[in-house]
Order: structure tokens, then sequence, then C-alpha cells
């Protein structure tokens, strides 16, 4: 049995930074795999991995305590043929902010997958200011985005954008979330290089999820390394979007200009 297709960390603290992980696969977290570790991903993608539980990543606490932090990353077009295409987490705690956790598949949680083991553990991932959204489970669509198994799991800290067509499955949303109610096409777009050294999937015109985040401090940039917040507010999940440059004045005649007109 194979665990972390791309990378494994066992006991240890690993921080990933402007990285792409891709193409992978293992039976358990195809494109990250760890145990009993602190593991953070910032300003990375992670796509077109695949594994029977964690397409993207696994994390889990096996013999202590699991911590996943995932900042301004993107996790998108990954695949798993049980639990967890974009990430799989077993008793890990820590956060998710400013990212987006898009295209991604499984038969239970699309997206994300929480199994808390014993009765009893309420380890919690908080995810907050990001995107999770247009994922699918073949097995049960109610869990297209969010699957939390047991008494903790992914919880909201709030103005996160969830769901396709008013689906968010097991995501315990709060009143600062936004579902989506239209195709994510219309709202977000594919991964595509977009600026900086990872691939990103841009917010599209008119997406609720421009100027609908809230501040966090110490991060003032996106994935791409481009300053948020660009408008009144920071952009939910790991692009900012960037002001359309305001058009160039047309020259005006001076009245020394004498030139003759036809």
């Amino acid at each position: 049995m194979s665990n972390g297709g791309g990378i494994q960390v066992l006991f240890s603290n690993l921080t990933i930074d402007r990285t792409t992980i891709s193409s992978n696969s293992a039976d358990s977290g195809g494109g990250i795999f760890s145990a009993s570790s602190t593991l953070t991903v910032r300003n990375s993608t992670i796509s077109g991995n695949s594994a029977v539980d964690g397409g993207g990543i696994y994390t889990t606490d096996f013999e202590g305590p699991g911590v996943l932090n995932i900042i301004n990353s993107t996790i998108s077009g990954n695949s798993a043929t049980g639990n967890g295409g974009g990430i799989y987490n077993s008793r890990s705690t820590g956060q998710i902010l400013f990212s987006t956790i898009s295209n991604n598949s499984a038969q239970f949680g699309g997206g994300l997958y929480s199994n808390d083991g014993e009765s009893g553990n309420t380890n919690t991932i908080r995810v907050q200011n990001s995107i999770v959204a247009g994922n699918q489970a073949t097995e049960d669509s109610s869990s297209s985005e969010v699957a939390n198994i047991g008494s903790g799991g992914f919880v909201s800290g709030g103005n996160n954008l969830v769901g396709q067509n008013g689906t968010v499955g097991g995501f315990p949303t709060i009143a600062s979330d936004i579902i989506l109610t239209r195709p994510i096409g219309e709202v977000l777009g594919p991964l595509a290089d977009n600026g900086g050294p990872t691939q990103t999937q841009a917010l599209l015109a008119g997406s609720p999820a421009i100027d609908a985040g809230t501040p966090v401090d110490g991060i003032t940039t996106d994935q791409r390394g481009e300053s948020r917040p660009q408008g009144n507010a920071p952009d939910i999940g790991a692009f900012e979007v960037q002001p359309s440059p305001s058009p160039s004045p047309s020259p005006s005649r001076s009245p020394d200009d004498q030139s003759p007109t036809s």
C-alpha cells in the first residue's frame, strides 16, 4: 500500500510554498500524505492527482497530533475512487484560508471529506474566505462539496463561497457564507496561467466572491503575489481580481495648434 504519490510527511513539519504538485497517484494522498505532522501549503497548486482516499491531500493524526494549514492555494481537478477528492481529513486540526477548492471528485466528499474517527473527537479544520464549490460526489450528490463523518470535521470561519446550485452538503455554513446558486462555470474560470508561479482559477466578472471576504492579519497578497484587497474588501478564494485600467484620455488640441482641418 502506498501513501503520498507526490510527497509523504511523517512525524515532521513541512511548508510548501509557490509549488505545483500534479499528476501523482497513491492509495492514500495522491498529491500529499501527512501523518502526525504539521503541513502548511501556501501559494501553491495541487491538481490532477488521484488516490483511493484523498486525491489531493490525505491528513491524519496517526500516532500523534496532525495539523493542516492551507493558505492562498488552489486544489483543483483531483479525484478519489473512495472519499475526499480534494482533501481527506482524519482527526487533524488546522485552517483553510483564502483558498479555492473546485473541480475535484470522489464517491463521497468531492471537495472535502472528514472522518473524525472515534465518537467524541471534535478535531476541526476551520475554513474561511475560501471557495468550496463545483466539486462532485458520484455516490451521494449531497456530499459534492463537503462530507463530515463524526462529531468534528470541517467548520466555517465565515465568508466562504460554498456549493453549486444551492447544494452545500455537510458543511455547516454561517450567516456570512455565500451559497452559490449559479453554475460554477459562470463565476470561476478553469485552472490556467493567470500570472504568478503557479496556475490559478480566476474569478469571472460578476462572481459573488469579489469583495466578499474579510481581512486576515498577515495575508496581504493572493496566490500569485498580487496585493489584496484591490476593492473595498478582499476577494474570496486564492485569486484577487485586479481592477481594469482606466482608459487614457484623448489628447486635446492646444490654443496654439492652428493646423488646418479638411
